[in-house]
């Protein structure tokens, strides 16, 4: 089934459709200088959600995020939770062995990054196989913003369950490696 506006069917991804629908105009995002609409907002995410599914990412897949505070936080978010995958948000002061540590323990079928961490990034792949990257603020072909341009790419729908995985958030590891928690749909509705 194509992506259907008004049976998103995850809820943070429903959430911001229905809220798009009923408040447009309405402002969404304060960052900076910068204020998004909830219609700009949605149809951000809609195109972010339609290159996500291009690149083969889908319900299950964990998609992490390693970016300092930007508008690119909630936009990603909202994509990967409305094309089923589950966003792993990484704490932006990980570095060396702890990020490498947890891109081990993801197992990520996709990696968003500001450009700022790039370097660290590819040091890392020097010692495991490297992933797909989205670079935020990037200037090629894995730039974050040139996905923000909306492709013919459409995505199935299908109703989250509450047992589903729906974010994973890592640990600060002060007593050891950084751990995963994994937060169901239930666990978010609650």
């Amino acid at each position: 089934m194509a992506n259907n506006p008004g049976q998103l069917g995850f809820f943070a991804a429903a959430a911001l459709e229905n809220t798009a629908q009923r408040h447009a105009q309405k402002t969404a995002i304060i960052h900076k200088q910068q204020s998004i609409t909830f219609e700009e907002l949605n149809a951000r995410v809609d195109a972010l959600t339609g290159h996500l599914a291009h690149e083969g990412v889908s319900r299950g897949d964990r998609v992490g995020v390693l970016l300092p505070n930007s508008t690119a936080i909630p936009l990603s978010y909202y994509a990967i939770q409305r094309v089923g995958a589950v966003p792993a948000i990484l704490d932006a002061r990980l570095r060396g062995r702890e990020l490498q540590a947890v891109l081990r323990d993801a197992d990520l079928k996709l990696f968003i990054v500001h450009h700022q961490f790039a370097a660290d990034i590819r040091e890392i792949f020097k010692t495991m196989p490297p992933l797909p990257l989205w670079i935020v603020e990037g200037d090629d072909e894995r730039s974050f913003e040139k996905r923000l341009v909306p492709n013919s790419t459409t995505w199935p729908v299908n109703p989250a369950e509450t047992d589903q995985d729906a974010l994973i958030l890592y640990t600060s590891g002060t007593t050891g490696e950084p751990k995963g928690v994994v937060l169901t749909y239930g666990d978010l509705a609650q």
